[in-house]
């Protein structure tokens, strides 16, 4: 196999890559096509989120933080580190919500026809 492809693992055909990132073209190969890519992007959103509030959370109860305090052990720089990581992946969340939002006005569900 030539760098210009993927091995498909259902179809055992060469595809070509979508972009750079291996998870995109793991969803291009499985024939996803470029639709595959938006909920990988938000897969990895809801893990960093729920990576950042496991390594926080210490003995604190994780239904009653959405981000934890910060533990008496760890920097204050690390600290700052991931809160900013951690708004930077509920931006993005955000941005899912918003365009489902959109497609959903949009395809006439909510009419009275």
């Amino acid at each position: 196999m030539g760098t210009n492809g993927i091995l498909c693992a259902r179809t055992r055909t060469v595809v070509v890559r979508c972009c750079g990132d291996p998870l995109a073209q793991e969803s291009f190969a499985a024939g996803r096509g470029g639709a595959g890519v938006l909920p990988i992007t938000h897969n990895r959103a809801h893990r960093g989120k729920a990576k950042i509030k496991a390594r926080l959370i210490g003995d604190c109860n994780p239904d009653e933080w959405e981000l934890p305090p910060k533990p008496k052990w760890l920097r204050w720089s690390t600290y700052n580190r991931y809160v900013e990581r951690f708004h930077k992946y509920e931006e993005i969340l955000d941005e899912g919500v918003e365009e489902l939002w959109a497609k959903l006005v949009g395809s006439n569900l909510f009419s009275d026809k």
